[in-house]
């Protein structure tokens, strides 16, 4: 998959809590489909740039799928930036 890189991070979308709830867990659960079929050399590849501390850093898929599974503060961010890319 190709790399792309935004700007200023994903844009924010203000919608209810309990929508925002349900969407997060919609995307989780696509992103654990997606993640198993990707091919193992592909995990380790930068997926997307997200800005972090006024710094611009490249996730991989590894480090999305951890964020993801801890249930970090970050992995709300990187949900959202895939399901707005269309990678999940």
């Amino acid at each position: 998959m190709a790399l792309k890189q935004l700007s200023d991070g994903c844009r924010s979308v203000s919608i209810s809590r309990r929508a925002d709830a349900e969407k997060l867990a919609d995307l989780r659960c696509r992103f654990h489909h997606v993640y198993p079929n990707l091919p193992i050399g592909e995990r380790g590849l930068p997926c997307i740039v997200i800005k972090i501390a006024d710094r611009s850093e490249p996730l991989s898929w590894r480090v999305c799928y951890t964020e993801i599974n801890h249930d970090t503060p970050l992995s709300r961010k990187i949900l959202l930036c895939l399901g707005e890319m269309e990678f999940i």
